[in-house]
């Protein structure tokens, strides 16, 4: 098939029942009118939706570090929060995810001539460098914030070569056929989803990798220490102080998904653990 820089940043139709299609504000705590400015507009919406988790500060200390927390964020939230934070978003990913990005690329082991996604591309951290391993072949960047592919699209503007796609899209509903990437990449996205959505989610990234194709996740994980424990908590009392993340384990969705020889490496970096799941089909 013949791919190209997707111009349009429209959203694609959305199928009934799925999440991204509550994207009403139904709160009675705040309603949002035409004469704010869409700065203090998405600021507004972002604390809207943010549902914190209602736990008495003494429980918080006694919470299991082996368990996930329930996604408290709403995911037609995300847009908003994410208009919110793309400016600053780098610099908290540089201090705590680089050692872990850097990890996840290493075992995507993009050769040069693939058919490579990123889904959730974000400001493009990781999409620089898909690019610039595969020069002759196509890398496709998706996700469902303007505001982060606009920031991906002022990054790429030095790119060596143009042989890449930025599209707006779902993770949920990825618009493209079967069989079609050698390798998924996905950066710190499944830590936002309900655990529910987990397997639908990666039965998409399996239905668009060719058959042999990697998939490589990286998440905020479940912390194991005390030191740890910092930035769940600060999810448990306002979800959006982290984009909506909060410590997950994905391995075992990824394996009901579908996904063969599924490895599973733990990163810590300034107390902040990730975790990179690796998967084949």
């Amino acid at each position: 098939m013949t791919f190209g820089p997707s111009a349009s940043l429209t959203w694609p139709k959305h199928r009934p029942g799925r999440p991204s299609d509550r994207c009403r504000n139904t709160s009675p705590r705040l309603q949002v009118t035409k004469n704010v400015s869409p700065l203090l507009q998405t600021c507004l919406h972002a604390i809207t939706y943010a549902d914190p988790l209602r736990i008495p500060p003494q429980r918080l200390t006694a919470m299991q570090h082996d368990s996930m927390q329930p996604a408290r964020m709403p995911q037609s939230a995300v847009p908003y929060v994410y208009t919110a934070i793309a400016p600053t978003h780098d610099w908290l990913a540089v201090l705590v995810e680089a050692k872990a990005r850097a990890f996840g690329l290493q075992q995507l082991a993009v050769q040069n001539g693939e058919h490579v996604l990123e889904v959730a591309v974000g400001t493009g951290l990781s999409f620089t460098e898909l690019v610039s391993a595969n020069p002759d072949g196509w890398t496709e960047g998706l996700d469902r914030t303007p505001a982060m592919l606009r920031q991906t699209a002022r990054r790429m503007q030095t790119a060596p070569h143009q042989r890449f796609g930025l599209r707006l899209g779902d993770a949920y509903a990825l618009p493209y056929p079967d069989n079609t990437f050698d390798a998924v990449l996905n950066s710190y996205m499944f830590d936002m989803l309900p655990v529910a959505d987990f397997t639908t989610v990666l039965r998409e990234f399996r239905r668009v990798l060719k058959p042999g194709g990697r998939c490589v996740c990286i998440n905020m994980t479940v912390p194991t220490h005390w030191t740890e424990r910092l930035w769940d908590t600060l999810y448990a009392l306002f979800p959006p102080l982290l984009g909506g993340c909060r410590g997950i384990t994905l391995a075992p969705s990824m394996r009901k998904a579908g996904f063969a020889d599924v490895r599973r490496t733990r990163i810590v970096q300034r107390t902040f653990p990730s975790e990179i799941v690796v998967g084949f089909c």
